[in-house]
């Protein structure tokens, strides 16, 4: 979509992808989708150290080279 410079893979998608804003479900669990967000309910205190890209959050980055080969995981 961007060049070879520039790709983002998504690994998976979920059963509100594409669907009008409301309450889904994902294994077992009520999802909340507005716009192009998807979130979970913050019930269990940790929103703020997983699930997200941020410094000092813990997360599974794979970066790929050219030919989307595995070079390293973060």
């Amino acid at each position: 979509m961007f060049g070879d410079d520039r790709v983002i893979l998504i690994s998976d998608a979920m059963r509100a992808t594409g669907m009008a804003d409301g309450t889904y479900e994902l294994g077992g669990q009520t999802v909340y989708k507005k716009g192009r967000f998807a979130t979970l309910a913050k019930s269990i205190g940790m929103e703020k150290t997983i699930g997200s890209l941020t410094p000092g959050a813990r997360a599974d980055v794979l970066l790929l080279n050219k030919k989307y080969e595995l070079e390293r995981i973060l």
